[in-house]
């Protein structure tokens, strides 16, 4: 286990998946998103 990592906890999100550009000037592009349930967005990649 790693000792600098003081706490970790499994907490509920919500996972959005969405496709991103027009196939032309910018491709298309998968983007997936975690919100929390307030509505705040935590990470998208």
């Amino acid at each position: 286990m790693n000792s600098s990592c003081k706490k970790a906890e499994v907490v509920e999100v919500i996972k959005v998946t969405t496709i991103t550009g027009n196939g032309k000037e910018k491709p298309f592009k998968e983007v997936t998103q975690y919100w929390t349930k307030d509505g705040n967005l935590i990470s998208d990649k």
